[in-house]
């Protein structure tokens, strides 16, 4: 849990649950706000940062040669300790929150997202929240409705299926029909041969940084409500 969350509330238990890889997933902890302050700290308010609660996430910091999902789906508005928790400026719209987090999660998405990275070390790189609110992505609220619904329904097909690392995308069924639902939606030509270019990318390779599946489970994930 970040260092300004955890002045406002207290953990509950809970099991540690994997690292996300999928497009949705559900709250794995549940925040209660202090009602007295930490030894040493002030007693601040919890009520500003429910207020930046939302149902999408977007990487705060990630390792790319093992991340698998840069962007998830919520069922409820949660905080998050390596997640910044987004909202659409129209207000609520779930078919247009799931075409914004399958865009995300497509080869499109993701190397927009890897343009926009803050190398710290090695594969590990962070995501700046300024830097997020001006990165070009898809306008979903310009997408007529039979598009929004078309990826809608792609998202709801495809959102319990446990993605690959994205360095493996080449080879990952579930990407390449995130990206054949995003090509259909948007009447674009086929992006396999930027998803190659993707993988061959030095940062995504695991060979080339060092770093392994086993370094995914290093640090914990938080989606607390």
């Amino acid at each position: 849990m970040s260092r300004e969350t955890h002045v406002r509330f207290c953990e509950s238990a809970r099991v540690r649950l994997p690292r996300a890889t999928h497009l949705m997933h559900a709250a794995n902890n549940w925040l209660t706000p202090r009602t007295a302050a930490k030894q040493g700290r002030k007693l601040k308010s919890a009520s500003a940062v429910f207020a930046k609660a939302g149902r999408m996430l977007f990487a705060e910091r990630l390792r790319l040669n093992t991340v698998r999902t840069p962007a998830i789906l919520c069922p409820q508005r949660v905080i998050a300790n390596t997640w910044w928790p987004a909202a659409l400026r129209t207000g609520s719209n779930a078919e247009q929150e799931k075409a914004l987090v399958l865009w995300q999660n497509s080869t499109l998405g993701i190397l927009l997202l890897i343009g926009h990275r803050v190398e710290t070390e090695g594969a590990w790189v962070k995501f700046k929240k300024p830097v997020l609110e001006g990165m070009p992505a898809l306008d979903v609220g310009a997408l007529s409705h039979p598009q929004l619904h078309q990826l809608g329904e792609a998202f709801d097909r495809l959102a319990k299926r446990e993605l690959l690392p994205i360095r493996l995308a080449v080879s990952d069924s579930t990407r390449k029909e995130i990206d054949e639902a995003i090509a259909r939606a948007l009447k674009i030509p086929d992006v396999s041969s930027l998803t190659q270019l993707l993988v061959e990318e030095p940062m995504l390779s695991s060979e080339m940084i060092g770093g392994n599946d086993a370094d995914d489970g290093k640090q914990d994930e938080s989606f607390g409500l």
